[in-house]
């Protein structure tokens, strides 16, 4: 075997030592991607559930007050002018239930 190719074979295999280094490191890379989706998936899915479960009191405290001022309306406890600030409570209600619908969409659109 000459010098050159002895050079030429010494070459080779440190080329092929890189390659396989380089292939290591890329699939370590790619399993450590596929880690951090999972994590980032998993991280998703408990904060969906969180604004769900905020949703679903949201809208159970909303039923609440609904029944709660229909009961008093019906048992006639409120008077004309009683019945007026009901009114300015239920326009309140809906404004502040549309602006928390609103914030949670956009929370929701957000994840």
């Amino acid at each position: 075997m000459t010098d050159k190719e002895r050079d030429f074979t010494l070459k080779e295999r440190s080329y092929k030592k890189q390659i396989a280094e380089l292939e290591k490191k890329k699939e370590s890379a790619r399993e450590e991607k596929l880690s951090i989706n999972q994590v980032v998936a998993e991280k998703t899915k408990k904060e969906e559930k969180i604004l769900l479960e905020k949703y679903s009191i949201h809208e159970q405290k909303h039923k609440e007050l609904e029944t709660r001022e229909k009961t008093i309306q019906k048992t006639g406890l409120l008077q004309s002018d009683g019945q007026q600030s009901l009114d300015e409570r239920e326009q309140k209600l809906d404004e502040r239930e549309k602006a928390q619908h609103a914030t949670f969409k956009q929370q929701k659109h957000e994840i």
